[in-house]
């Protein structure tokens, strides 16, 4: 099942996107997978596949699951293993945002999707 990001607040900065298999709204698709340069999107409606959609590419907040304690304004990453944000660079991750709010280990905290 993938992965539902909840649309909180903000402006979120778009681009159109045609993807390979179907995608629901708030769901997080990896866009580049380079551990240094990876970026994700987060759809902002359902898409069918093959179909011409739209995704989010910055500036929305959004409640997602998180797998580590965050501080206000840190850094946070997406684990495309756990599909959860953590707070670290590691092999399966890729830059998503800041912590718009401090929170702990699996709970849904607000994140600012803002690639770094």
């Amino acid at each position: 099942m993938p992965f539902t990001a909840e649309f909180a607040g903000g402006d979120p900065i778009k681009t159109e996107l045609t993807p390979l298999t179907n995608t629901n709204a708030g769901e997080i698709v990896v866009l580049t997978n380079s551990n240094t340069a990876g970026t994700v999107g987060i759809t902002t409606q359902p898409i069918v596949a093959n179909t011409l959609g739209a995704v989010a590419l910055s500036g929305g907040i959004y409640r997602i699951n998180c797998n580590g304690n965050h501080s206000l304004g840190m850094k946070v990453f997406w684990d495309t293993v756990v599909n959860r944000v953590v707070n670290t660079l590691g092999v399966n991750t890729i830059a998503l945002g800041f912590a718009a709010e401090t929170c702990v280990i699996n709970t849904a905290c607000r994140i600012l999707h803002h690639p770094f």
